[in-house]
């Protein structure tokens, strides 16, 4: 399969992160669109059969501020990934996120990015564009 054949995302964005879980699934995280905005959404592919992105539907339990774009994202352990920094609506954070993939549930950590002279370095980020 070539990158080429992948289908479009159901909502397109720009500046989203992107993590392989288990070699099974694509999960594209967040994001910008130029008609909608900021993006809370997530999508994933069926790396397999990649006949379509799905809209993956998560709990926010304590409801943390998703609207995130330009975040990195790292292998946490089987069953979670970190979304690291990023911006929130222009306004970069050193936050660091925990998404499950069982429960498909944010958590927040006690995780901060250390300080650096410019917090734009907080952005991790190549465009990104489907």
């Amino acid at each position: 399969m070539n990158w080429d054949d992948f289908p479009s995302l159901n909502i397109a964005r720009n500046y989203s992160s992107f993590f392989v879980y288990n070699n099974n699934y694509l999960y594209v995280f967040f994001g910008y669109n130029q008609n909608r905005g900021y993006l809370d959404s997530i999508e994933r592919i069926d790396l397999k059969e990649p006949k379509a992105f799905e809209m993956v539907k998560y709990r926010n339990p304590k409801g943390l501020e998703l609207k995130l774009n330009s975040m990195g994202a790292c292998f946490a352990n089987s069953e979670e990934v970190y979304l690291l920094g990023g911006s929130e609506r222009e306004k970069y954070t050193d936050q660091i996120l925990k998404y499950n993939f069982k429960q498909d549930t944010f958590f927040k950590t006690d995780f901060t990015i250390p300080s650096m002279h410019q917090n734009e370095y907080y952005r991790f980020w190549e465009e990104s564009l489907f």
